[in-house]
């Protein structure tokens, strides 16, 4: 148990999981997530298309770089986090890798209980929401977290996750470059001797002019977009390596640029969360519809003039667009509550603390 945040940090993968893109193109990705023990909240969470240890590395990097280090790490014995190279880094910046017993995953459960969170408010909604690519998908689980996980009462801890953390960050800061250096795996490789080529990561490098022929040690960074060094033998200091120019007909055409943007109610929760809001109608029900139910409340024909219109209107804009049935439902009850007769503003003013109470 951790007695203050940043003490303990959980990390697992959830998955596979497969939706559908636009266009009916399947998708199979992870979850990879680091979660805070102490407070529950997630301090990184990752769409990979596969968890291996490029994606768990990815995942406590943007963890540890913005939040600062852990005391202790807890995880599964999953070969990702269980490999030489992912333990390796974690010892040298000083994170205790609690010993776990081999398949036995649940022995904590805390992120478990977040993965069935994750099911229930982000996974089972994808199928109603659509989805354009991993990128889009990123940000639809980042609005999740950030919006409704961190600000919702956990019902363990008695508030909400991102409340117990309250921005608090480690007491063990931590640069990018350290970050960088924990994680390299040393390769031995020989240039080759007229060119200096060296293929590291499938991808071909060129080594100093001066290092072309000999057997040389490369720090090499198990995400792909990291370039990697080589440790120069006379002073053993990391000399940075170019890429080899890509030959002309190896160039392939700029993609045309994406259009991140579907209907669903997760696209929803983004936009707002941007401040980019989208207003989208459930089909067949608007202000016309609101002016029917209006009346009915009131006892009177809805809109009786142009200025009364005009402020449904302007309330419209401010709560709607609104859902058909939960619209219904409450002008009834408000209509039962207040009876017929009362001025139009007091109908409105209910039904706008009625949607705002709940949207809050």
């Amino acid at each position: 148990m951790a007695r203050a945040p940043h003490d303990i940090w959980h990390l697992d993968a959830k998955g596979p999981i497969t939706i559908s893109l636009r266009g009916r193109k399947q998708l199979v990705f992870h979850i990879l997530t680091v979660l805070d023990d102490a407070s529950r909240a997630t301090l990184a969470s990752l769409i990979v298309l596969t968890p291996d240890l490029c994606a768990a590395v990815r995942a406590f990097r943007l963890a540890a770089e913005r939040w600062g280090l852990p005391g202790r790490v807890y995880a599964d014995r999953a070969s990702i986090f269980d490999s030489h190279a992912f333990r390796a880094g974690l010892a040298d910046l000083g994170a205790h890798r609690i010993w776990v017993k081999p398949r036995n995953p649940e022995a904590n459960g805390k992120i478990e209980a977040f993965h069935r969170v994750l099911a229930a408010w982000f996974v089972r909604r994808l199928p109603r929401q659509v989805v354009v690519d991993l990128i889009h998908l990123q940000q639809l689980l980042d609005s999740v977290l950030e919006t409704v996980y961190l600000t919702h009462r956990h019902r363990g801890l008695q508030a909400p996750p991102g409340e117990v953390l309250a921005g608090r960050v480690s007491t063990r800061a931590v640069s990018r470059e350290r970050l960088v250096d924990a994680f390299r795996q040393r390769k031995t490789l020989k240039a080759h001797p007229k060119t200096g080529e060296v293929d590291l990561a499938d991808k071909t490098f060129l080594v100093p002019a001066e290092l072309r022929g000999q057997r040389l040690v490369f720090l090499v960074d198990p995400d792909p977009e990291l370039p990697p060094l080589v440790v120069e033998p006379s002073s053993g200091r990391p000399l940075p390596v170019e890429r080899a120019q890509i030959r002309p007909g190896d160039v392939a055409p700029a993609a045309p640029p994406v259009s991140r943007w579907g209907p669903g109610h997760l696209q929803t929760l983004y936009d707002a969360w941007q401040g980019k809001r989208r207003p989208v109608a459930e089909a067949g029900f608007g202000l016309p519809e609101l002016f029917t139910l209006l009346a009915a409340a009131v006892g009177r024909p809805v809109p009786r003039s142009d200025a009364e219109a005009a402020r449904i209107h302007h309330v419209y804009r401010q709560i709607g667009p609104l859902p058909r049935r939960a619209t219904e439902t409450a002008v009834r009850a408000i209509a039962r509550r207040l009876g017929t007769g009362r001025a139009l503003e007091v109908y409105l003013d209910e039904l706008v603390h009625h949607v705002t109470h709940h949207q809050g």
